[in-house]
């Protein structure tokens, strides 16, 4: 009984370590190049990792986003807990956005371009 009950709680502590414990934060940016128009936007996923490279189940990572220039320019919605949209206002430019977490060894600084429509 007692080993059976050690080897439960020594699973749960490797399973703790490598499986839930975050190691890694991974930001995947889709377009850094967003166009004028509503249907133009770009997508900011901010995944946590573990020490097996895969998505850390059940652990969710609240960054900051901080305006280092163009705040007029875009608007930023947040999708879900780890998803950002941003969306270009009328005006054409350069964005600057910096990401901070405390799983982020450093805070991540972010360049999009504001360009007008292709159609128009």
């Amino acid at each position: 009984m007692i080993l059976f009950l050690s080897l439960i709680l020594f699973t749960a502590l490797i399973s703790w370590m490598y499986i839930f414990n975050i190691y890694e934060v991974d930001i995947d940016i889709n377009n850094q190049i967003i166009r004028q128009g509503e249907s133009n936007n770009s997508i900011i996923e901010i995944i946590p990792l573990n020490s097996f490279g895969f998505k850390t189940p059940f652990r969710k990572i609240t960054p900051s986003v901080k305006f280092i220039e163009g705040s007029e320019l875009v608007d930023i919605t947040k999708k879900d807990n780890n998803r950002y949209s941003i969306q270009a206002k009328s005006d054409t430019g350069k964005v600057v956005l910096l990401l901070e977490s405390e799983y982020f060894l450093y805070p991540n600084k972010f360049t999009f371009l504001i360009k007008p429509d292709e159609a128009s």
